[in-house]
């Protein structure tokens, strides 16, 4: 199970669910080194682009 999103930037939020879910019997992912909101998101088109440019050389 991912957790992402601009949500899981709320620590009680995403402990609480992390807790659950592992008792639940799931492995649960989160972000480390890319922020959870928008700037995952600029990231994640950054990577795509430049796989697109580098495609079509």
């Amino acid at each position: 199970m991912a957790l992402s999103g601009g949500v899981f930037q709320n620590t009680y939020l995403l402990t609480r669910l992390m807790r659950k879910l592992r008792e639940a019997g799931f492995d649960v992912l989160t972000h480390k080194k890319v922020p959870a909101n928008d700037g995952g998101i600029s990231l994640g088109q950054a990577v795509i682009a430049n796989f697109a440019v580098k495609s079509t050389t």
